[in-house]
């Protein structure tokens, strides 16, 4: 056996179909302004579901218009196949199997997994076809399986759904509404959901002795929240993970590519508690890789996690300046009010409870708009649904009430509020920074 320490930077360089990713210098401007996706760490989480020192969104921008086809459109095809509460059954139609294989074959023809192909047939000496490959794979990443971990017995198991998709544990017939996120290791999925309001990302989380802020364009340590709606689109739980990252900018390919060489060097015993210590571009990592638990309490044939520990290195982790706080950035550089109505004005903390919060819209166009079914969100993507119409130059305070932790909410310290039509395009977005008591904040 002949296994490659170099392997996994290996694929990451031979990965052309990536995204280039930029984050912010010490002084708060975009290293790359011209950069795929601009990531923005900003600062580090509070560690409690009930604090977000984020007021701006993790991915400040990406180019969105390379998703429309090759892997990533078949990527984001499979994302809708899966139940996020994990308890409950999933059965596969034609049509989404037909997805899975369309998907597969995509990958199989790509660079990364080429490479991954020649390592584990020639230096792990696993001598496969590549139909059996495919075959592997599917299993490896689709094929359904139950999960033995502990006394919990976990039925309709994958490891693409946990990986990529995200699972949620909570309980959908009533009680506490806060419930935990597991898996959910992929930034496409990520940025999908945090563009529609579904996630709220709340700070960085890095455990790395001495650094408060890590500035890697490659990878992000994270606390988020997540807000999962039925069918028809009404909020019923939300959930929460303390600690979870994935890496940033890597296509659909470098990440199975990736997984699956972990997955291989794992069943020949090359990984350490669970982990194998690799370098990447420079930076330090441990490549967390789950296999299932049988039911005789041994690992399986498939995966149950994957996903990246930054363990420093590389010039990303820039030790603070000594009493000084996070730094600072300028929101107006992520204001977006260019559609027809507009966000004028809020009021985030009335003097008196009872008068309630609201918004002011206003209608900048020369014909009366229909607000039915518009909705506006807060930065934790909890939504206020719309209604009445808007005449031409006419603005309209409307209320926010609090009837419980899934509504919306102004937050006092600072937040965002969006705009959205009913299809869930966004018209406006506005952010601002600390409340005073019956401060009113206007944005035009």
């Amino acid at each position: 056996m002949a296994a490659d320490p170099t392997i996994y930077d290996k694929i990451w360089e031979a990965d052309t179909n990536r995204f280039s990713v930029s984050v912010r210098d010490a002084e708060g401007n975009w290293v790359d302004p011209d950069a795929d996706i601009l990531l923005d760490h900003q600062v580090k989480a509070a560690g409690d579901k009930w604090t977000d020192l984020a007021v701006r969104p993790l991915f400040h921008k990406v180019k969105d218009e390379r998703f429309a086809d090759g892997t990533y459109a078949a990527l984001i095809q499979l994302f809708d196949n899966y139940l996020v509460n994990y308890r409950d059954p999933e059965e596969f139609t034609e049509q989404e199997n037909d997805e899975i294989n369309k998907f597969l074959h995509l990958l199989l023809d790509t660079e990364p997994m080429k490479i991954a192909y020649d390592y584990i047939t020639n230096g792990l000496r696993k001598p496969i076809s590549k139909d059996e490959f495919l075959r592997d794979i599917n299993q490896i990443w689709f094929e359904p399986f139950t999960n033995y971990f502990g006394d919990d017995i976990l039925n309709y198991c994958s490891g693409f759904e946990h990986v990529f998709v995200g699972e949620g544990k909570f309980n959908p017939g009533g009680g506490p509404r806060w419930g935990e996120i597991s898996g959910y290791h992929n930034w496409v999925k990520f940025y999908l959901d945090e563009a529609k309001g579904r996630v709220n990302f709340l700070g960085t989380q890095y455990k790395l002795p001495g650094v408060s802020e890590v500035q890697n364009p490659h990878v992000v340590t994270l606390q988020m929240t997540w807000i999962l709606s039925n069918m028809a689109g009404d909020p019923v739980a939300q959930i929460f993970k303390e600690r979870g990252g994935f890496f940033v900018g890597t296509s659909p390919e470098c990440n199975f590519a990736l997984g699956t060489v972990a997955y291989y060097e794992s069943v020949q015993n090359l990984t350490t508690n669970e982990r194998r210590a690799v370098t990447i571009q420079g930076g330090n990592y441990n490549l967390v890789i789950y296999r299932e638990t049988t039911k005789e309490k041994e690992r399986g044939k498939h995966i149950r996690s994957f996903y990246p520990e930054f363990r420093g290195g590389g010039n990303f982790e820039p030790l603070p300046r000594p009493g000084s706080g996070p730094i600072s950035r300028p929101l107006e550089d992520v204001q977006m009010q260019s559609g027809p109505v507009v966000v004028a004005a809020a009021l985030p903390n009335p003097e008196r409870s009872e008068s309630g919060e609201w918004v002011e819209l206003k209608n900048i166009s020369s014909t009366p708009i229909a607000l039915d079914g518009w909705f506006l969100t807060d930065k934790a993507g909890r939504r206020r649904i719309l209604e009445g119409t808007l005449a031409p130059d006419e603005q309209k305070q409307f209320i926010v009430r609090t009837n419980s932790p899934l509504s919306m909410q102004l937050g006092n310290s600072g937040g965002q509020i969006g705009l959205y039509q009913p299809d869930g395009e966004i018209i406006a977005s506005v952010f601002y920074k600390k409340a005073g008591e019956g401060k009113v904040i206007n944005f035009l």
